[in-house]
């Protein structure tokens, strides 16, 4: 018999005995005792039912998994945007950087000053 949990609610299930032919019950030695255990069967509507539900849960567990990827896209692209706009910042802040960091080499330069930077260390030399 089937697990009562995989039987459908709305199953019309009937009972088949095929039996022996004497009517005797069968020896379980010799391995025909299932042929006496009563089998349950859907009819043809049932099996269609069935068959639909089993459907609709998989194409209800296939969009839910669509969904997931939809959303899993958006959190990603969100990330992708957020990422976009910090290095936008930073390249503004570098650029900024370099055009002050410019205007005060002309300025040193102009009082006969020489600025260098070398590994993070900013040296200003005399020019003679």
């Amino acid at each position: 018999m089937r697990h009562s949990s995989c039987i459908p609610p709305y199953a019309n299930f009937q009972l088949q005995d095929p039996g022996t032919s004497e009517g005797l019950p069968c020896d379980p030695r010799e391995g025909q005792h299932q042929r006496n255990i009563p089998r349950l069967t859907l009819s043809p509507e049932d099996h269609r039912r069935h068959n639909k539900d089993i459907n609709n849960v998989a194409s209800r567990k296939y969009r839910k998994r669509k969904a997931m990827k939809i959303e899993n896209m958006k959190k990603e692209e969100e990330d992708l945007m957020k990422k976009k706009t910090l290095l936008k910042n930073r390249l503004e802040t570098l650029s900024r950087n370099k055009k002050t960091l410019q205007m005060l080499q002309k300025a040193l330069s102009n009082r006969g000053l020489k600025l260098t930077i070398v590994n993070n260390m900013i040296n200003i030399f005399r020019i003679e």
